[in-house]
C-alpha cells in the first residue's frame, strides 16, 4: 500500500482561505463538508486542515462540449459556494494525494 492520487478539477477554495473556517476553529468541519456536498483534495500526503482544498467537483468534460449551459452551471456552483463560505471560490485544478 502506498501513496494514491487522483486529479480532477474544483469549484472552491484553500480552506485558510475560506473566512468561516477563519473565525471558527472548534467546528465539525468534516460533517459541514459532508452535508454540503463538498468534494474535499490534499494537495499532499497526511494534510493539514487548514491546507485542504474543498469545493463542488466539476467533471471532465471535452472542450468542444463546452456551452453556455456549462459555463452557467459553474457560475451556479461558485455561486452557491460563496453564499456557504462568504468566500469567492476560484476554478482550481487539484491532485489528492492520499
Amino acid at each position: 500500500m502506498g501513496i494514491e492520487y487522483q486529479g480532477f478539477m474544483l469549484i472552491g477554495e484553500k480552506m485558510s482561505n475560506i473566512s468561516i473556517f477563519i473565525n471558527q476553529k472548534n467546528f465539525d468541519w468534516d460533517k459541514w463538508i459532508e452535508e454540503n456536498n463538498f468534494e474535499m483534495a490534499d494537495p499532499y500526503f497526511d494534510c493539514d486542515m487548514e491546507d485542504r482544498y474543498i469545493g463542488f467537483k466539476i467533471e471532465d468534460i471535452p472542450i468542444k462540449d463546452i456551452n453556455n449551459e456549462w459555463l452557467d452551471n459553474l457560475k451556479l456552483l461558485g455561486k452557491k459556494f460563496e453564499e456557504l463560505t462568504d468566500t469567492s471560490p476560484k476554478l482550481i485544478g487539484i491532485l489528492n494525494i492520499f
